[in-house]
């Protein structure tokens, strides 16, 4: 059985590479215009040895020949209000591309899918409640390695790589895009201080996706549900696969409700952030998932759950989760500033008939 869907980028989404494009490879006016060194190193008028001399200290490349620079364009972004107002030149942390051009990685859906299917099981049954519970009571008291630990959890419910039954579920990657569709904003990091205030502590630069579509597909492999592939014990989660929009709604509109509570909790400053996630969850058609960078801890942890039991406590402190003396976890929050403030990550994904 297979699935398409369109994708509606909510609020910006950033889906890192990996890499960072250095204020030497830029330039910053009314748009982002990124620069192809290696071309711009055989313009006969650029002069590369005065440009490497600069570049040992540090060296923007807009206050260095930027006409010259502009003639090899990779690409040209919109840049966001609040850049326009007042230019930032730092490191950009780079969206990515395949062959030069933007699109949604089928990996990065299918995390947050696994994500919604694990939190909707917990909620709902009992016995993987107890189950995931009595495994985070042992990881409490014994500690170990925070990777190995939620590996560990979600082996309970999916089983080792062998027999995760998440093979049945293909994710394929989204169409590619031209790069231009790509816009570069402030993403500011909000932090709850020891005097419980919510106050930005630190500013990033990011290509981000927002407001266009994409298409991708999802196909529920039937071949490991039934004949001789039923020894790998699939069979009784396949209704999970079934009823992803359901799943992936629950989890969204319960975060989604999380998240307004946390932003009522610091004032009329964060209205913009609680007036968007009021609308989010009118949303009717189709379903929501939260992706990749900026999503923050609580959109890929379904630690969420847990919080009110005696051992979370002893959990974060085994491993070192938030600060001490600042009850609330997670503190921080990766936030969008533009004409508004937005969170990162939101999409909706909607069935194409």
């Amino acid at each position: 059985m297979i699935n398409k869907y369109n994708i509606e980028i909510m609020s910006p989404v950033h889906i890192g590479n990996g890499n960072k494009i250095s204020p030497m490879e830029y330039i910053l006016e009314d748009k982002f215009d990124r620069i192809d060194m290696d071309s711009l190193f055989e313009d006969k008028d650029f002069p590369k040895d005065e440009f490497i001399e600069k570049a040992k200290s540090y060296v923007y490349l807009g206050s260095f020949y930027p006409n010259i620079a502009k003639r090899h364009k990779l690409y040209s972004l919109e840049v966001c209000d609040e850049l326009k107002k007042k230019k930032r030149v730092k490191e950009v942390f780079e969206f990515i591309k395949s062959g030069g051009k933007a699109y949604i990685p089928g990996s990065s859906l299918k995390g947050s899918i696994r994500t919604a299917i694990l939190y909707y099981a917990i909620r709902n049954d009992v016995e993987i409640y107890s189950l995931v519970k009595n495994q985070l009571t042992q990881l409490s008291i014994m500690g170990g390695n925070k990777k190995k630990a939620d590996d560990q959890v979600e082996e309970k419910f999916f089983g080792k790589t062998t027999y995760d039954f998440m093979k049945g579920c293909i994710v394929s990657d989204s169409n590619l895009a031209s790069p231009d569709i790509l816009k570069l904003e402030l993403i500011k990091v909000l932090s709850v201080n020891i005097a419980n205030k919510l106050q930005p502590k630190l500013e990033l630069l990011a290509e981000t996706l927002v407001g266009n579509k994409f298409e991708i597909s999802i196909k529920i492999d039937d071949f490991y549900f039934k004949g001789e592939a039923k020894e790998l014990g699939f069979s009784n989660k396949k209704e999970y696969l079934e009823n992803l929009p359901n799943i992936c709604n629950e989890y969204s509109k319960s975060l989604i409700e999380y998240e307004i509570d946390f932003f009522k909790k610091y004032g009329n400053e964060y209205k913009d952030l609680i007036e968007f996630y009021e609308n989010l969850k009118n949303i009717e058609n189709g379903f929501l998932l939260r992706i990749s960078w900026g999503s923050g801890w609580h959109s890929m942890s379904v630690a969420r759950l847990f919080q009110e039991e005696p051992f979370f406590m002893e959990l974060r402190k085994k491993f070192r989760l938030g600060r001490k003396g600042i009850k609330i976890f997670p503190k921080s929050r990766k936030v969008v500033v533009d004409d508004k403030i937005y969170p990162l990550g939101w999409i909706k994904l909607e069935e194409i008939k």
